[in-house]
């Protein structure tokens, strides 16, 4: 029986007619399957030639044994493909009932999707068994792997775990061993530690008391008449003190056990002379020991970085001392060389003034000279204007004026 992704090989096929010769593998003598041509014109199925060369350690072309690489091998023309493609076949389930003929292209078409007789897988989780197509619903209808509701809890079960399910189910009901009655499967445990008919012991049981009875009997009739009932205060007390006695105990056991083990860690120590005043203090052992150890470590380490850092704090003030003084000495010949030329810039200045005061007192009697001419011209030009004309009158004055003011520009510039 054929399945629908079986990967059919050259003798798989059952054809109709007879198959021209042309189209028949020279290797297999089946029509081709995926043909492939050689370059010296023979066609072959690919995987019959792919094994020939395979198989020989001089591959060469099975007909006119012409060397051939499988890299030299390309795929037949389209038309032999065509042709081979239209082939008509018989369906593999032929034997099985299935009347099919059709091309060979629709062969895998058919077995996929119609034919009936063909082997499926079953679609549901986690079953792996085969059937026809045609039986597939029935087959599914039945499978055990298929999900079903359960009518109490409403959960999803498996067919083949339902049996189980149903034993278990905490919707159900189950029989009260005791009282026999039914009561649902999720209350059965508080019931049972509740039911009147469970068979139990006195609560004094522990202290003496062996009555044993229904449950509905405890404290109706047997509490009553119980001597130990009476004395249950005694009882609380001496549980109390038992409980604390019960602990002291326990942890006098711990402090034992350490105590213990400190004296076989002593035992196992060798015995060592130690002087007077080492023997009046109690040894060091352990942890602390250690804790010692690396105290001391740690205050050499202290003494030692503070050695050098208080070495370095010397050496550094050395060096900022050394470079104020040199930084001192340098300003305080910068300002010897500002107070001698700030010196000699007052005794040039202090003789430029009095050049200047000389050449101001000089160009002051030469303008008072040439004022006194200008204003005797004026007086002599307008005791002589009634013969001249008023146009000349008013440029002398003007040029006058001009010239009084250029010898007062003069000599308030030189002061």
């Amino acid at each position: 029986m054929a399945t629908t992704t079986a990967a059919f090989k050259a003798t798989d096929y059952d054809y109709v007619d007879e198959i021209n010769q042309n189209l028949l593998c020279p290797i297999c003598y089946c029509p081709f399957i995926t043909p492939v041509s050689s370059p010296c014109g023979h066609t072959f199925c690919q995987d019959c030639i792919t094994f020939a060369l395979a198989s020989t350690p001089t591959p060469s072309c099975p007909i006119d044994r012409t060397p051939l690489s499988l890299t030299q091998v390309t795929p037949a023309a389209k038309l032999i493909s065509s042709l081979l493609d239209e082939l008509q076949v018989f369906c593999p389930n032929r034997k099985d009932g299935c009347t099919w003929i059709g091309q060979r292209q629709s062969l895998n078409s058919h077995l996929s999707v119609h034919c009936l007789y063909a082997q499926v897988g079953c679609e549901l989780d986690g079953c792996q068994e085969g059937v026809r197509r045609s039986e597939l619903e029935s087959h599914m209808r039945e499978c055990s792997y298929r999900a079903e509701a359960c009518t109490r809890c409403n959960r999803t079960i498996r067919k083949r775990d339902f049996a189980v399910h149903v034993s278990e189910c905490s919707a159900g009901t189950a029989s009260c061993m005791h009282c026999k009655r039914d009561i649902l499967r999720s209350d059965l445990a508080g019931h049972i530690n509740d039911c009147p008919e469970a068979i139990v012991s006195c609560t004094h049981v522990r202290h003496g008391c062996s009555w044993e009875g229904h449950r509905k009997l405890l404290n109706e009739q047997h509490l009553i008449t119980c001597p130990f009932e009476a004395i249950k205060g005694f009882f609380r007390i001496h549980d109390q003190r038992q409980q604390a006695v019960e602990e002291e105990n326990r942890e006098l056991r711990r402090q034992l056990a350490d105590l213990q083990q400190q004296v076989e860690a002593l035992r196992e120590r060798p015995l060592v002379i130690s002087p007077p005043e080492a023997a009046m203090v109690p040894p060091i052992v352990g942890e602390t020991a250690d804790r010692i150890g690396q105290l001391l470590a740690e205050t050499d380490q202290l003494r030692s970085d503070l050695v050098n850092l208080s070495a370095g704090f010397s050496a550094m003030e050395m060096r900022q001392d050394m470079a104020l003084l040199c930084e001192t000495s340098r300003l305080r010949e910068e300002m010897h060389s500002v107070r001698a030329l700030c010196q000699a810039v007052q005794s040039q200045l202090i003789n430029f003034a009095l050049d200047r005061r000389k050449e101001a007192s000089a160009s002051s009697s030469t303008s008072k000279s040439v004022l006194s001419s200008a204003i005797s011209a004026l007086a002599g030009g307008s005791s002589e204007g009634a013969s001249a004309s008023r146009g000349s009158h008013r440029d002398d004055t003007d040029r006058s004026r001009t010239m009084i003011s250029q010898f007062r520009q003069d000599g308030s510039t030189k002061l």
